[in-house]
């Protein structure tokens, strides 16, 4: 893997108390970069958008999202390679890393970010004791991070802890970063 390119594996999150508030440490680090997001998802189901959209003053960062569960609809709309879909499977880092490119393009961003996972309903009639495994991927000019979660639990659960992982690596990566240097 290219240099550039940070993977953390982190699996079984359930443990770990998600509970930042974000809402407006993330308002003040776009404002002090001066970056834009847009949002790639398909297991959080617009969640993801929902909660961006939800920070006071996200119009003048936030610049769009798309929700998407065909493939065929992400190859046109976001330009997914189907050698990489067959190759490295649906459910990958590259495809999640891909998807990030493609929002990144596709909005005109400083910032793509893309959340996708494969799910596990262990219990569907109760749907509880889920599990999920996900791939976040964050893409500047600059620098890749790809993150790999594994959360049990109601389908709500898994989905608020995407989120709030979301926020956490985007946090770190807003704080951490010279973002506008291109490689």
């Amino acid at each position: 893997m290219d240099e550039n390119i940070l993977f953390q594996n982190v699996l079984d999150e359930t443990s770990v108390k998600l509970k930042p508030k974000l809402d407006f440490s993330l308002m003040k680090l776009f404002e002090e970069k001066k970056q834009t997001i847009a949002v790639v998802e398909t297991i959080t189901d617009g969640r993801l958008t929902t909660n961006f959209k939800k920070i006071s003053g996200s119009l003048i960062f936030f610049k769009g999202s798309l929700v998407c569960h065909n493939v065929k609809n992400l190859i046109k709309l976001l330009g997914l390679l189907s050698a990489t879909i067959k190759n490295k499977g649906w459910y990958s880092p590259e495809i999640a890393t891909e998807m990030a490119k493609g929002a990144k393009k596709l909005f005109n961003t400083d910032i793509g970010v893309a959340v996708t996972g494969n799910l596990k309903y262990n219990d569907p009639i109760l749907n509880k004791n889920n599990e999920a495994l996900i791939y976040i991927s964050m893409v500047t000019n600059k620098k890749t991070i790809i993150k790999h979660y594994k959360f049990f639990g109601t389908m709500s659960k898994i989905q608020n802890n995407i989120i709030e992982a979301v926020f956490i690596v985007l946090k770190y990566m807003l704080l951490n970063q010279n973002l506008k240097e291109e490689y």
